[in-house]
């Protein structure tokens, strides 16, 4: 009998808590806690990307450099670190409001017979959700301003990464130009070799001689211009097979790149080489 009534006992306690003890139905208000962290993490989008692309540019950056005490270079390491710092403030705060919403639904789940949240919990999720939207726009505010300062001074000092597969690009486009003044020369030395042919000039006299002597360096002239652009063609051929993400920086208390002058110089080369077949060129009167 005493077995019997243990037996109700538990039965029927079992039967109170399957009526009352029922866990509140969050749904709702998770998805708009959800949501509302959804909206903060969206907020960071931009400090974050941006973030990242600049402390890459100033790594490399920094790692070029040849005195780092120099201007603009503790500003930008200064502007770095700041942002760094408001972007950690952006994430805490917003893990700080995300904990405060598990902490709420623990607290909720704590008082079983309501099974659905009051709605001073929806009032009271918009009120902190108001707060943090606020701080995130504050930190977003003033990262774009720290990241203003940074472009600024990049600007102001000439600073600039080139890529390889930028360079390439430079290289050939230039290169192009050249090969056009290359065809160019070659048909001004065609001409000047049939002008001279059909003139009334003897042929292997000295007037003869001496009229071709100029054709003559017009064509040596050509051949070097080949040459060096030849070698143009190979340093572009280096810097297209190059990972093309990887490049170098050009500013003030930078370490030189010996290979892009030495690439530079080649354009100066030809230039060089160019002015004296124009020289030529007008001397012999040729259009």
């Amino acid at each position: 009998m005493k077995w019997f009534q243990l037996g109700v006992g538990v039965s029927l306690t079992a039967l109170i808590c399957a009526v009352g003890c029922v866990e509140p139905d969050l749904s709702a208000l998770q998805m708009q806690m959800e949501d509302a962290h959804t909206e903060l993490v969206t907020a960071e989008h931009h400090a974050i990307e941006n973030y990242f692309q600049l402390q890459q540019f100033h790594a490399g950056l920094i790692l070029e450099c040849t005195d780092q005490k120099k201007e603009p270079y503790p500003q930008l390491s200064e502007q770095i670190e700041s942002m760094r710092v408001r972007l950690n403030s952006m994430q805490e705060d917003r893990a700080m409001f995300y904990n405060q919403n598990k902490a709420i639904e623990e607290q909720i789940i704590r008082k079983w017979k309501k099974r659905t949240p009051p709605d001073s919990s929806y009032t009271s999720l918009n009120k902190r959700l108001a707060q943090a939207r606020g701080k995130a726009n504050l930190h977003d505010s003033l990262f774009r301003i720290e990241e203003a300062v940074y472009d600024s001074l990049i600007l102001a000092h000439g600073i600039t990464f080139i890529s390889h597969a930028h360079y390439a690009d430079s290289l050939l486009q230039r290169i192009v130009l050249w090969e056009d003044s290359f065809e160019a020369q070659g048909s001004s030395v065609a001409r000047a070799l049939q002008k001279l042919k059909s003139s009334s000039i003897e042929k292997g006299s000295n007037k003869y001689m001496e009229a071709y002597r100029p054709i003559s360096e017009m064509q040596k002239l050509h051949k070097d211009f080949e040459a060096t652009l030849t070698g143009v063609n190979n340093a572009h051929s280096r810097y297209e097979v190059a990972r093309p993400t990887d490049g170098y920086y050009q500013g003030p208390y930078l370490f030189p790149r010996d290979d892009v002058k030495s690439t530079e110089n080649i354009f100066l080369k030809l230039d060089s080489i160019m002015g004296a077949f124009r020289g030529y060129e007008r001397s012999l009167a040729i259009e």
